[in-house]
């Protein structure tokens, strides 16, 4: 078993090696590879050196930018500028990662990141019997988190957060899993379906702990940035508010929300009618969420990580701003469910295909449009795949699930 591990990891990183040669050698650093990482340097730049309120000021922000175009290379883009739309708490925990050259920087991030995601995906790999460090390893290069490390986003945060509050409920600590469902507030469009849930279970100790942490945020941004910077800050959040006709750089037609779907398979609406087609989708598939959570809230209930799969599916289809990194949450839910006996056949094979597939397909063409399509498609037959298996009713009683007995021993 344990070569059968270094055969699917060794496949792995051979494609990813491809991808990440396949976008330094004729593009660079900071125009493709590394871009997310670029315009948090940029941002953070402008933090100390004008004002804490010119990191979400794109003019000042841009001056910046223009230094990293020295490390672009011959098929780079023009410059790629955009916002960095999250609160000034996280600019001063990126703050570290500006003191070396970019470069050294963006290694810095990346190895950061890697080893937050390692713990985490360690962690979940202990609920299964064999080899955790391997199954860790590998899920390291799930598409979505291998993608977030590429660009150098802020996912990995995100996936550590969704990770400790679901251990949290799990040991029946609602306040505690409330505080680090909060951390899903840097990206407001993650954290907003998980509200909703707890809101409609009552689970009013987990919704306390997620609104200390919103008004932490709140006051601390007011303090950095004062009433003004806040507004800039806020305004920020809004930059990729049109439906195809949006900067460049933000790349609709790469997400896996229903918005990209639209825009990949209906080239031909309008703005408006996009938009709408996006908001009715959206909210068909949000009320499915009334069907995955119906009955009890009981975190050692044999289809709760089923019912958290289909919440953060959900969540990805109908973000309106939900790009493929983003599915990088995937992971805390679906290697729960993946150790569980009652993970549905349709449901594991799709985790199969999902972490194989899409990896295959960048590092031999680097269709991220591709990808995001697959993605999207995927999601959609798990998402139906739970719905069924949770409202089909049981013939007979199962026996205890794994995750009861994994909860108790950590509690």
């Amino acid at each position: 078993m344990t070569g059968k591990y270094f055969a699917v990891l060794g496949l792995q990183l051979t494609l990813w090696g491809l991808a990440v040669l396949g976008a330094l050698l004729p593009r660079g650093l900071f125009d493709w590879l590394g871009i997310d990482y670029g315009l948090f340097w940029a941002a953070t730049q402008a933090f100390w050196s004008n004002s804490p309120a010119s990191a979400y000021d794109l003019q000042v922000v841009t001056q910046y930018v223009q230094s990293l175009a020295a490390y672009y290379g011959q098929l780079a883009d023009a410059l790629r500028v955009g916002p960095t739309p999250y609160p000034p708490v996280f600019v001063l925990l990126f703050t570290p990662f500006i003191i070396p050259p970019p470069t050294i920087g963006f290694a810095l991030w990346t190895l950061a990141n890697a080893g937050l995601a390692l713990y985490v995906l360690h962690g979940l790999a202990t609920r299964f019997a064999q080899w955790p460090w391997g199954i860790a390893a590998i899920a390291l290069t799930f598409f979505p988190l291998g993608y977030t490390l590429f660009v150098g986003q802020v996912t990995v945060i995100l996936l550590f957060g969704l990770y400790q509050a679901y251990r949290a409920f799990e040991k029946g600590q609602d306040f505690r899993g409330g505080l680090f469902t909060g951390i899903l507030l840097l990206k407001p469009q993650y954290a907003f379906l998980f509200v909703l849930v707890l809101v409609f279970k009552r689970r009013w100790a987990a919704v306390q702990g997620i609104i200390v942490v919103g008004i932490a945020l709140l006051l601390s941004s007011l303090a950095i940035l004062g009433p003004d910077g806040l507004l800039k800050y806020l305004g920020s959040l809004n930059y990729a508010s049109g439906f195809r006709s949006v900067d460049p750089i933000v790349y609709p037609q790469q997400m896996i929300s229903w918005r990209g779907v639209l825009v990949n398979f209906l080239p031909g609406v309008s703005e408006t009618q996009g938009l709408v087609l996006t908001a009715v989708l959206s909210a068909i598939t949000a009320s499915a969420l009334i069907v995955v959570w119906r009955g009890p809230w009981n975190p050692r209930d044999e289809h709760f990580a089923a019912r958290v799969l289909a919440t953060t599916i959900i969540t990805l289809l109908v973000g309106f701003h939900s790009h493929v990194h983003g599915a990088a949450l995937l992971l805390v839910p679906g290697l729960a469910l993946a150790s569980s006996h009652r993970c549905p056949p349709l449901v594991r094979a799709v985790m199969r295909v999902s972490l194989f597939l899409p990896t295959i397909i960048f590092g031999l063409t680097g269709w991220v449009t591709l990808v995001a399509i697959i993605f999207a498609s995927l999601m959609l037959l798990a998402l139906g795949a739970i719905v069924m298996d949770i409202v089909t009713p049981r013939q007979h009683r199962q026996a205890p699930s794994p995750l009861v007995a994994h909860a108790e021993a950590s509690g």
